[in-house]
């Protein structure tokens, strides 16, 4: 005990706790079953972690921060905007079990969902990317049906060969690129509105039939 100054505490001639000016210094590891972080400042108890990184709580929120600036709210359970987990605008989010990527989330950028290591959808400024098949799930019905609105295409191919849409007044299927537009199968029918009429008929290795008012008029043979 120094008069006028530090109180040294030790164990087996090694100091580990040091008393000073404002508070304590803990030389070594600081093993507790909990840990109650207390202060009278605005932003509560400070926890300072390395060259002066910051973990304070303040009304709900858990901010990080650096030289001593409580500026990046972190995690929050309060009820304004900040309710959730937030970085700062130039900063990542990444979340990964098991040395894999599991989510990637990008200030001001893409957001990102993985598969065993594998990214598979990803935003983007125009809507989302998927990598790989989209499946719709048969046990919730809204996720049955994928739906776009009047004008928007369903596109396929690396320029947008084959469209699929809707433009307020006529239903589109347009082929505009590389190749043919082709309908593969062994059985081709059209049918009316209902699905209760057929209109044309064509059958693998067979004939090709027109119909009117459902009933056969043209039919092609083998000769």
């Amino acid at each position: 005990c120094v008069s006028n100054g530090a109180v040294t505490v030790y164990h087996d001639n090694s100091a580990k706790l040091e008393t000073k000016s404002d508070g304590v210094d803990i030389l070594g590891e600081l093993q507790s079953d909990s840990l109650d972080v207390d202060g009278t400042s605005n932003l509560g108890g400070n926890l300072t972690v390395s060259s002066g990184n910051l973990i304070m709580h303040s009304g709900g929120r858990i901010f990080t921060g650096n030289g001593g600036n409580a500026v990046n709210p972190m995690i929050a359970n309060g009820s304004d905007e900040n309710t959730g987990i937030a970085f700062p605008a130039a900063d990542t989010l990444l979340i990964a079990a098991g040395g894999e990527t599991a989510a990637r989330f990008n200030g001001g950028g893409s957001s990102q969902l993985y598969y065993d290591n594998v990214q598979k959808l990803e935003t983007t400024s125009g809507g989302v990317s998927v990598t790989g098949s989209l499946i719709a799930s048969t046990n919730v019905e809204a996720q049955n049906n994928m739906h776009v609105s009047d004008n928007k295409k369903y596109l396929a191919g690396n320029a947008n060969d084959l469209q699929i849409y809707h433009d307020g007044s006529n239903s589109y299927i347009y082929q505009d690129g590389t190749g043919e537009l082709r309908a593969n199968a062994s059985t081709f029918r059209v049918m009316n509105r209902n699905g209760n009429e057929t209109q044309i008929l064509a059958s693998q290795d067979g004939a090709v039939k027109l119909y009117h008012n459902d009933t056969n008029r043209i039919e092609t043979n083998s000769t």
